[in-house]
């Protein structure tokens, strides 16, 4: 097992950094709640960080903060935003969540499947 050299160590995280455009989203995050001077800083950098997620295509971010858990789920195209939407689908998911949260079961998946067939 060889150690790898601090300054590759380095370089492998400053390159990581700047694929992931780590400074630009802070610094876009710091700028929202500088301007917004929310009286709960975490939760609107939460929710800056959710409306973000909402622009990239078929990603999903969770949170959870003081006031409850935050899902988000994108889809850019709009014919599918409409059916999801024409479905309820979201409504089904948020009343998911809520009776998981209150019942908490052991077997997630089953209690999912259980809950879907109804």
């Amino acid at each position: 097992m060889s150690l790898e050299k601090p300054d590759n160590v380095v370089k492998e995280i400053e390159n990581y950094l700047a694929q992931q455009r780590i400074d630009k989203i802070v610094k876009e995050m710091v700028v929202s709640v500088l301007h917004s001077k929310p009286e709960s800083v975490e939760q609107h950098m939460l929710k800056h960080l959710l409306t973000k997620t909402k622009e990239a295509e078929g990603e999903v971010a969770a949170s959870s903060t003081d006031d409850g858990v935050h899902v988000a789920f994108t889809v850019k195209e709009e014919a599918r935003q409409q059916y999801l939407i024409s479905k309820g689908v979201h409504v089904l998911f948020a009343e998911l969540l809520q009776r998981l949260g209150e019942e908490q079961p052991e077997d997630v998946a089953g209690f999912i499947a259980s809950h879907m067939s109804q």
